[in-house]
């Protein structure tokens, strides 16, 4: 289980790693033609990808330690990297903005908005980890199929309510052993 998590771990880091580079240059090339003007939001934009994303994926997936297989764990669940994923680029496209107002010469009041943004995911996401939906696994029930491969379901009248819910406790349970083996 441990390495198909550790591969899409570091799969995301090198990921988060390619695009600190690709703003890196991107720029470098825009401090190229801003006639000798530059801007620290410009100039180390490339480092909210590289700090909030490459470098918490590349570590959780090279160390072996117990922190950092339960950060390996949260890292994999999709609600973390999807709001991984909206801060980073939240924060990353505010700082290039800034940086080519500032370069430009002028202000906008509204880049407030990017950190807001970015608060507001972080929020959201801590407020679903803490109602625990990201813990419970969702099942879509199928009934199951007798020897014949017919649905064991398709005349309902033929079994109790008791004997259907047994079944389907007992499905659960199948599929709960089954997703423990991952």
């Amino acid at each position: 289980m441990y390495t198909s998590v550790t591969n899409k771990i570091s799969k995301k880091g090198f990921g988060y790693l390619v695009a600190a580079i690709v703003v890196a240059i991107a720029s470098a090339v825009y401090g190229l033609f801003s006639h000798g003007v530059h801007s620290p939001f410009m100039t180390y934009a490339f480092l909210v990808p590289l700090v909030l994303g490459a470098i918490p994926h590349i570590a959780a997936a090279q160390n072996s330690s117990a922190g950092m297989r339960a950060l390996r764990e949260r890292l994999n669940e999709p609600v973390v990297g999807d709001v991984q994923l909206a801060v980073v680029a939240t924060l990353t496209i505010g700082s290039l903005l800034k940086g080519a107002l500032d370069i430009y010469g002028t202000t906008n009041r509204l880049l407030i908005g990017y950190p807001v943004m970015a608060l507001m995911a972080l929020v959201a996401a801590a407020i679903i980890a803490k109602k625990g939906i990201t813990k419970k696994p969702v099942y879509l029930l199928e009934s199951p199929k007798d020897e014949s491969g017919n649905y064991a379901y398709e005349d309902p009248g033929n079994d109790t309510a008791e004997q259907q819910n047994r079944e389907i406790k007992e499905y659960t349970q199948f599929l709960d052993q089954g997703s423990c083996d991952e």
